[in-house]
């Protein structure tokens, strides 16, 4: 929207406009709508949004703290656009993301819409796929496929009847992925593999 302004005379019913200045307005209304993260791996985050027809782009920002301070990280000039990766993040660290649209206003990429809800999500490293398979009357192997990013691996079982996995081994992404595990005839396994990642001497 452009503005004039004018000068009104009450005592003549004149309106004089030689010192007036036209100014740019831009109506902020909308709101990118649908705005959510999802973990994309250890180091990645997948931030969506769903389309705006009415701006030129978005402006994709990011914070380490929900009511904190956010950056710009990434501008995307095509609305079609619904998605944005984030890379290079740390492994078991919450992140927090704001979608803006913008237009062009004299040239300058302005923001046009309201703030976004927020989407947060963390890296996360995937969860194994694991096989077991009975070798024996009394052992169990246990593989698994490697995990990108993990440091380690630790493997835990519980019978049917118990509440509680206890760990049972833990591997190095150096060690063979399967593990020989010995087990009692006639009792029914829970097996579970977890991945981890180690973040500042702590596993993640």
């Amino acid at each position: 929207y452009y503005v004039r302004t004018f000068r009104y005379d009450e005592k003549y019913h004149r309106e004089y406009c030689e010192v007036s200045q036209v100014l740019s307005i831009v109506a902020i209304t909308e709101v990118i709508e649908d705005v959510y993260a999802v973990s994309k791996g250890y180091d990645s985050i997948a931030v969506k949004w769903k389309k705006n027809p009415s701006v030129l782009g978005y402006m994709v920002m990011r914070s380490k703290e929900e009511e904190g301070t956010y950056e710009l990280i990434a501008t995307i000039d095509d609305y079609t656009q619904k998605m944005y990766l984030d890379t290079g993040l740390e492994c078991g660290t919450y992140y927090y993301y704001k979608v803006f649209g913008y237009r062009m206003t004299d040239g300058v990429k302005t923001i046009v819409t309201r703030e976004s809800y927020i989407g947060s999500a963390q890296p996360q490293l995937s969860r194994p796929k694991i096989k077991c398979k009975t070798v024996a009357p009394k052992k169990m192997t246990v593989t698994w496929k490697p995990v990108d990013g993990a440091d380690g691996y630790e493997v835990y079982r519980k019978t049917l009847e118990s509440e509680n996995y206890k760990s049972v081994g833990e591997f190095s992404p150096k060690d063979a992925l399967t593990f020989d595990l010995k087990v009692s005839n006639g009792v029914a396994y829970c097996i579970d593999v977890v991945a981890y990642r180690m973040v500042n001497g702590e596993k993640v």
